[in-house]
């Protein structure tokens, strides 16, 4: 990527493994701040980090919760492939982001997913639904384990 180019001793990391930093998203609102971490992590659990990048996002301006959310783009999900890495700036919420997502995909009816998917188009039965949200729940569980 361009932006690598311009590393030097201060900035030695890889650009493509820095994203946008929730605080500010959040505009220092705690709650917003978590649900943005939540986010996050959701979509690094399906492998798709390429969408956290800050040239692959596109928010949404929330005028009731005074907020920009999230609008899923380029995030060349793969659910089957191992995720190696988190991104970066980490916010001071991620710790209850860790806890309040595993407490929401514990809480997962997979019937009920399974139902809805079908009503919204997409031909899956549900042993294959099932074995998506196992996936997506052991790919979680091994974020933990990734050094922020």
């Amino acid at each position: 990527m361009y932006s690598n180019r311009y590393k030097d001793e201060k900035n030695n990391f890889i650009y493509d493994l820095y994203g946008l930093d929730n605080n500010l998203i959040g505009m220092g609102n705690s709650d917003n701040i978590l649900k943005l971490d939540i986010y996050n992590l959701i979509v690094l659990a399906a492998n798709g980090w390429h969408g956290l990048t800050p040239a692959n996002r596109k928010f949404y301006w929330n005028s009731v919760e005074n907020f920009f959310e999230p609008i899923n783009y380029d995030s060349n999900f793969n659910i089957d492939r191992e995720l190696v890495h988190i991104l970066l700036p980490a916010s001071n919420q991620i710790t209850d982001a860790f806890f309040k997502l595993e407490n929401l995909l514990d809480d997962i009816n997979v019937t009920e997913l399974n139902n809805k998917l079908n009503f919204r188009g997409l031909d899956i039965n549900i042993s294959d639904t099932e074995k998506k949200v196992n996936k997506l729940k052991n790919n979680f569980e091994n974020t933990k384990f990734i050094k922020f």
